[in-house]
């Protein structure tokens, strides 16, 4: 267009810029197309130096910025009044232009996980409900850099429960009373174990304890098949629950494995038959010797692929594979790039078709 056609463009260069330029990825977009996604989309961050996070009902994305050399305008006919001008294509009303900060911001999808131990532990109606460190609910929404969906999963992992106003997490003692009086009150009534309604296992144990319904529901959602009612006991994860207790509070150091079985198996309700193997446990002990095992919990080594091998190759000198794996595949899911980490952090041989991953020679 020339001078005499074209459109007038005023800046506002001395007005500061309220808008950032964000990247419409084809998965952003899907989620602004959506309206069970959309209507949950919110901006979160656990703090004012933390990573900023756009959350929808299902998928997280990190924000970041991309910083550039380009000038980015953005163009506007507010703040230009009435003014228009007559030209070849009719009456055009009048541009203004501000230069955008910075560069833009771009969305990176994530699996984001999250820390809860920082919330306080709730030990039950007769301790009391904790006053300090307490965590407020709003807070705790809107900070957690998790989606609806996520949230909700973590919320439950990590058994946490609303007391009022404030977020608490139930302590082991609370959920294995809790545990124990539910299963007891299912056989005295005569209650469907794969078919629970909140409202009937509360009147059931309400004579043998005094915790709220809050604490009752996270216990059900927790061991549950299901995460509404009704409610579907899983049998094989209240055992797995157990046992990972189990190894905590009597395998912190080596113990005889038909010890721990005895034990493991002493701590569940009587009035079930449960079926308890190593199985159920795989990422949460090592056996040292055919006969001992100890406790180590993958999800509390260190995210450094190096520094775990030391730590592992500490606890035990010589792994099998199959042993091994379920200690490293959080860091590297693809099975080739975990050979690649072998290559890189230790030494695998195989002997009679039997394959031993041991330290990498210095």
């Amino acid at each position: 267009m020339t001078e005499a056609s074209g459109i007038p463009l005023f800046s506002l260069s001395n007005k500061s810029s309220q808008y950032r330029l964000i990247q419409l990825t084809p998965e952003v977009q899907d989620i602004l197309k959506s309206e069970d996604e959309r209507r949950h989309l919110k901006i979160k961050s656990a703090g004012p130096n933390s990573p900023v996070y756009l959350c929808s009902f299902s998928k997280t994305f990190q924000i970041k910025e991309v910083n550039q050399s380009n000038t980015l305008l953005l163009l506007s006919s507010e703040g230009a009044g009435d003014i228009r001008k007559s030209g070849e294509y009719g009456e055009l009303r009048i541009l203004t232009a501000q230069k955008l900060s910075g560069g833009y911001l771009e969305c990176l999808p994530v699996q984001s996980t999250c820390d809860l131990s920082f919330v306080p532990l709730y030990h039950g109606s007769e301790v009391g409900i904790p006053m300090e460190n307490n965590v407020d609910i709003e807070g705790f929404q809107t900070n957690i850099p998790l989606s609806t969906n996520e949230y909700e999963k973590a919320w439950v992992d990590w058994l946490c429960v609303q007391l009022g106003r404030q977020v608490f997490r139930l302590s082991s003692s609370v959920v294995r009373q809790v545990l124990l009086n539910i299963v007891t009150a299912i056989q005295i009534e005569g209650l469907n174990f794969r078919s629970l309604e909140l409202k009937r296992v509360y009147e059931a144990v309400h004579q043998d304890q005094e915790e709220p319904t809050s604490v009752l529901e996270t216990v059900l959602r927790k061991f549950s098949v299901h995460d509404s009612e009704p409610y579907c006991l899983d049998e094989d994860r209240i055992c797995q629950w157990f046992g990972q207790k189990a190894l905590i509070e009597h395998a912190s150091k080596e113990i005889k494995l038909a010890s721990f079985m005895e034990i493991w198996h002493s701590s569940l309700p009587v009035s079930l038959d449960f079926r308890c193997e190593l199985s159920q446990l795989v990422g949460q002990f090592v056996q040292i010797t055919p006969d001992t095992i100890q406790h180590l919990s993958r999800e509390r080594l260190p995210k450094d692929p190096r520094t775990r091998f030391e730590i592992l190759f500490k606890t035990k000198s010589m792994w099998l594979e199959e042993e091994i794996i379920p200690f490293i595949d959080d860091i590297e899911g693809n099975r080739a790039k975990i050979n690649n980490l072998f290559l890189k952090f230790a030494k695998r041989k195989v002997v009679k078709g039997v394959v031993y991953i041991s330290r990498r020679s210095t």
